[in-house]
């Protein structure tokens, strides 16, 4: 069984600080094993992990977005079976679910637009973050313009800036 050290790591892996393999490890949960002089060493499997995790990387990705591939083997010998028994328990669990889920009406892709034209339509002045948390974005300067509203600053609202919501005629 090959073993690598921290600086065959950083080598394989062109990183140049032992804190970024370090990092690797840690995100990936691995337990590298002592070895001779006290000095860890990554097994082959481990190797393997970190490989994917550098493809993956490489790709744009990140360590916490990262989930390692994994042989499974399929044991033949054990009857597979289509169906299972179920228990009315577990009915009674599954109905539960499908009236629940049958219930949750899926998200008004538009709510926020309905939101500010209400706070237009009543004059309402929204806090910044508000404005920030209904349009994605912040709002600058003395006017801003977004989407079919316009948002003229007015006074503080506590540690914030108040914004009133108008809508915009064309």
């Amino acid at each position: 069984m090959a073993e690598y050290s921290i600086q065959d790591l950083m080598e394989r892996y062109e990183l140049k600080t032992r804190r970024s393999i370090y990092q690797w490890i840690k995100g990936l949960k691995l337990n590298l094993h002592k070895g001779y002089g006290n000095r860890v060493y990554a097994t082959s499997d481990q190797v393997e992990q970190l490989d994917q995790l550098k493809v993956h990387l490489d790709k744009g990705g990140t360590i916490a977005t990262f989930a390692p591939v994994v042989d499974a083997v399929l044991d033949t010998a054990a009857p597979l079976s289509v169906y299972s028994p179920v228990s009315n328990q577990e009915l009674d669990w599954l109905e539960m679910v499908g009236a629940i889920a049958g219930a949750i009406s899926p998200p008004n892709p538009i709510s926020h637009w309905e939101k500010l034209s209400l706070a237009a339509k009543e004059g309402f002045i929204l806090r910044t973050s508000e404005v920030q948390a209904l349009t994605g974005a912040k709002p600058r300067g003395e006017k801003w313009e977004r989407g079919s509203f316009m948002f003229i600053r007015k006074k503080k609202i506590g540690n914030q800036i108040g914004w009133q919501v108008s809508t915009i005629m064309d």
